[in-house]
Formats: structure tokens, sequence, C-alpha cells
């Protein structure tokens, strides 16, 4: 959730193999992972509006990403 950490973790994921997508909370890439598949999902869990364990729950409900992994990172 922090414009500092969403950054870093980009940059240190950038690849010309793989597409990023970065967003600033739970909602939006919720929203964002309803529109097509990934390949993994990394997220914090303290953040406002929605924590991390309650968006994977979500990210569960969404059909094309039943089985996708996900990263916590977080303090």
């Amino acid at each position: 959730d922090h414009a500092v950490c969403r950054h870093t973790l980009s940059m240190a994921l950038n690849s010309p193999y793989f597409k990023l997508s970065v967003c600033e909370d739970a909602p939006a890439a919720l929203a964002l992972m309803e529109t097509g598949a990934y390949d993994a999902v990394f997220t914090d869990i303290m953040m406002p509006e929605m924590d991390g364990f309650a968006m994977v729950a979500n990210v569960r409900k969404i059909s094309l990403h039943l089985r996708t992994p996900v990263v916590f990172v977080t303090a």
C-alpha cells in the first residue's frame, strides 16, 4: 500500500520476461484480476480497507485465480 514499497518491489521484479501490474490497494488489485489471469500475486498483509488475508480470500473467488500463487511481502 505504500508507494515507495510498491516501486521498490516492482523494480526488484522488473524483467523483460514478464509484465508487472501494480495497484495501490486491494480493491484495485481485485478489479484488475477479474480482467485476466496472472501468474503470481505479491501483497502486503496490513493494508487499509482490506488486509492481505481478506484479499487472498477474494482472489480465490475469481475463477482465473483459484490456484494462483500468492507471496506475502510484509513487515
